[in-house]
């Protein structure tokens, strides 16, 4: 195995983790608000 890391500590780092709750929690308000419009 090389040296070289593609994305060295960004998946460890605290910041990531918040970033993608942050993202999961905004699409699941984006799925709700676009199941409760009316079609």
């Amino acid at each position: 195995m090389s040296n070289a890391q593609p994305l060295p500590t960004i998946y460890q780092s605290q910041d990531f983790c918040e970033w993608v709750s942050d993202w999961q929690a905004l699409a699941l308000s984006m799925m709700r608000l676009l199941f409760s419009l009316p079609i």
